[in-house]
């Protein structure tokens, strides 16, 4: 049961250590395709720079997100307090109709 639990994580780390290895096997220059140890050491020595898009990111993600609910949840609103769009959308197909047989 535990190796089933830590195979996720094995092969996270299996697709990482190919990854390395590719880019240093057919010499990938790091502006193309970084490896994933440059990718985490630029994050680490860079991360006071990355903090704050980071935060500015989050923060437009998060206020997208909850526009995108209150939107939704007023169209879902509309369409079940209106007669005429509940009854045109029970009685129309959006593809023909099978043949009868």
């Amino acid at each position: 049961m535990t190796a089933l639990r830590l195979m996720p994580a094995a092969v996270g780390l299996a697709v990482l250590a190919g990854w390395e290895a590719a880019v240093r096997g057919f010499a990938v220059p790091h502006y193309v395709l970084p490896g994933p140890l440059l990718v985490a050491e630029t994050l680490a020595s860079d991360w006071p720079a990355l903090r704050a898009s980071l935060l500015n990111t989050l923060a437009t993600t998060l206020a997208a997100f909850a526009l995108a609910a209150v939107g939704g949840l007023a169209i879902s609103i509309v369409f079940a307090r209106s007669k005429s769009a509940s009854a045109t959308g029970s009685r129309r197909r959006p593809w023909p109709a099978p043949p009868a047989e």
